[in-house]
């Protein structure tokens, strides 16, 4: 295979995360908002397994996974007519790294300390965050989230 071959491969594969994304993103806050955060977490759950695959090394996913979250962020920020908040943007990630085997955790947490109540989102993997910067758990207290679905 020609350099020039692998970098159309990885291009057309790049353009069709970036479709993917800009359909999903609507239909993750659409979702989000008429059935509400449990039940759209455990249709993700259902729909997907955490399940990792192991045709790659954990480090080969995690560089995947960064790519995939860099593209994600990208479209919402630069290229979607609206920007979507934490929340549909981390399920979106969350929903095509599972879609890849890549076993992706939603992680949700909150912080009162500045005052009012305030929670936010994002997506690791392996315990590295992806969609965000690396310490964003020691801002917001992460709670779990298999309690809550359990509960």
């Amino acid at each position: 295979m020609h350099h020039h071959d692998k970098k159309e491969i990885w291009r057309r594969s790049e353009r069709w995360l970036i479709a993917q994304t800009l359909f999903i993103l609507p239909l993750s806050a659409l979702l989000l908002k008429i059935f509400g955060f449990k039940r759209s977490y455990v249709a993700l759950g259902r729909l997907l397994s955490f399940a990792d695959s192991f045709r790659s090394s954990p480090e080969q996913k995690l560089s995947e996974a960064q790519r995939i979250a860099k593209i994600v962020s990208t479209v919402n920020h630069l290229h979607s007519p609206y920007i979507f908040s934490c929340l549909p943007e981390s399920f979106t990630l969350c929903y095509l790294l599972r879609r890849r085997k890549i076993a992706a955790e939603l992680c949700i947490g909150v912080r009162t300390t500045t005052g009012p109540f305030e929670s936010h989102a994002w997506v690791e993997y392996n315990y590295v965050v992806l969609n965000d910067i690396e310490n964003i758990a020691d801002i917001y207290a992460p709670f779990n989230l298999g309690a809550i679905i359990i509960g």
